[in-house]
């Protein structure tokens, strides 16, 4: 039985700077991918929900992820990210209408998956996998919805950028 041992972004690159160096991230580490869109907006700030969606798994599909729906997991299972092999794309949006008509909000999304050290007998559970950056504050008079797919448009190509190491 393999050990599991929590790990966060932050303690990892604090704690062990070397590390860094061994391991890097791209979607290829991954056997599956998937999208979870969070929609915390409100009074029609954003409607373009399913579109963001679908947007997102086409920029991963572009970077070479295997796209897959979410698995399905039941009460009291284990999230598919730690079973699966698997990396889970975070994208929420919270905003809300204000008394002027004007949306307010913020973007954020965040990879969240495991990596597997070379000897194979612990798996090191990074969350998020990468840098995570800070919320995207937004705001805009008729919706968010242009701003949620520019996001994402340029989050997924950092995210694997971000995962290249440089050669001497």
């Amino acid at each position: 039985m393999k050990e599991v041992l929590t790990v966060s972004a932050v303690a990892l690159s604090v704690a062990s700077p070397a590390l860094s160096d061994k391991y890097r991230h791209a979607p290829e580490d991954y056997e599956k991918a998937w999208v979870a869109v969070y929609d915390n907006a409100e009074n029609g700030c954003w409607t373009n929900i399913g579109e963001v969606q679908t947007y997102a798994e086409d920029q991963m599909r572009l970077v070479g992820f295997n796209v897959v729906d979410r698995p399905e997991t039941k009460d009291g299972e284990t999230d598919p990210v730690l079973e699966e092999n698997g990396i889970e794309l975070v994208i929420n949006v919270v905003g809300e209408r204000l008394n002027s008509g004007l949306c307010v909000g913020f973007i954020q999304t965040t990879f969240n998956g495991t990596m597997v050290n070379p000897n194979r007998d612990k798996i090191l559970i990074l969350n998020p996998v990468g840098i995570d950056f800070s919320p995207w504050s937004v705001w805009s008079s008729k919706n968010l919805n242009n701003y949620v797919l520019d996001y994402v448009k340029f989050r997924v190509p950092d995210w694997v950028e971000d995962g290249v190491i440089e050669k001497d």
